[in-house]
């Protein structure tokens, strides 16, 4: 998925950024049964597998705005030591950039069986993708500044390094199921891994082209403190829940049997319910201020929903009916859009993380 940055004057407007998901049917030319996506979106920040299909408006790259900063990132201008380093850790990120595009290259591409698919992610290098990137990265020494976030960036390539091992194993093994879940997995590393940094270190590791998870920023928004907390709290939770949500990419949805596909959903389901269930208790502790009230209460509302909704569905995952899924999977669609459209212009301001540029309404 592409996710475009520049200044922080500029906003991110992705399509589709897994909010929903609705399943169908079809027979696949060998006469077994196939599962193809009748209404997805699925626009998922996809680390490892970077499929190009959303894009921003604007020219420039830039970080999505909002959530707390460091008091540094703040009130201080680069010196030429911390500008260095953003060069060099800029330089060792896009290590990763030749295979990215590799990956890119794959996935424009009809693959007619899993093994195909798997055998060509191989050769693109799925399995060791991040460990030139790694090894880069712990020979940089950060300046005192950025000292916290380098070793934060330490562990979260360390964790690229072994999510993406067990991928390569599973694409040997021939497995899908757990390929589409370390896939997410990898996912949500990156998303949240991209709130826990300096934003200045989230601009330089963006890559062109490539799924790159939204940074923070310092821009002011509506409801002051309220504002900020409420932006990163849906920034979370987009970025735990959208990955989950949009588990079955376009891509390798057409490669799933039945089994494999239901599979996927009950290992996902719990943590959906578990990530809404969440944000809803954390934004029921937050005290609005009285001209948001009315959209705080419509924002409850919504999460609310969306949690009865996940209950529903996982029954149907339990009882593997493809067509009351589907209608639950509707109905979350129809719950977004509306309150989307209920909430003002301040609050969509701040609750972009959600409801930015999500599921395509009618």
């Amino acid at each position: 998925m592409k996710r475009l940055y520049g200044d922080e004057s500029h906003r991110v407007r992705c399509h589709d950024r897994g909010q929903s998901i609705g399943l169908g049917i079809d027979t696949a030319p060998a006469g077994g049964k196939r599962l193809t996506n009748r209404l997805l979106s699925a626009c998922t920040a996809t680390i490892l597998l970077l499929v190009a299909a959303c894009s921003d408006s604007d020219d420039n790259q830039g970080a999505v705005p909002g959530a707390s900063v460091t008091e540094a990132s703040q009130t201080t201008e680069l010196t030429d030591l911390e500008r260095d380093y953003l060069v060099q850790v800029s330089g060792a990120w896009s290590l990763f950039a030749t295979k990215s595009a590799s990956f890119r290259t794959v996935f424009s591409q009809a693959w007619p069986t899993n093994q195909r698919l798997f055998d060509a992610l191989r050769e693109a290098g799925a399995g060791t993708a991040w460990v030139d990137s790694l090894e880069a990265i712990q020979q940089i020494e950060s300046p005192r500044r950025f000292e916290e976030d380098h070793s934060r960036l330490l562990a979260r390539l360390e964790e690229f390094v072994r999510i993406d091992a067990k991928i390569g194993e599973t694409l040997d093994g021939g497995d899908l199921a757990s390929f589409v879940l370390l896939n997410a997995e990898l996912a949500v590393v990156g998303n949240m891994g991209n709130l826990e940094i300096d934003p200045e270190i989230c601009k330089a590791i963006a890559l062109p082209a490539a799924g790159n998870p939204p940074c923070r920023t310092i821009d002011d928004l509506p409801g002051g403190e309220y504002g900020l907390e409420l932006e990163l709290l849906m920034l979370e939770f987009h970025g735990r829940l959208g990955p989950r949500l949009g588990v079955w990419a376009p891509i390798w949805r057409p490669l799933a049997d039945e089994a494999e596909f239901f599979q996927v959903l009950e290992e996902v389901e719990p943590e959906v319910r578990a990530t809404i269930q969440d944000a809803l208790n954390r934004l029921r502790a937050l005290e609005p201020p009285a001209e948001l009230t009315a959209d705080h209460e419509l924002l409850t509302e919504h999460l609310d929903t969306l949690l009865e909704v996940s209950a529903r569905a996982a029954v149907a995952i339990q009882i593997r009916d493809v067509q009351a899924y589907e209608k639950e999977t509707m109905t979350a669609l129809v719950t977004i859009c509306s309150t989307r459209s209920a909430l003002s212009s301040d609050m969509l301001l701040v609750a972009h993380g959600h409801f930015d540029g999500g599921a395509p309404c009618p």
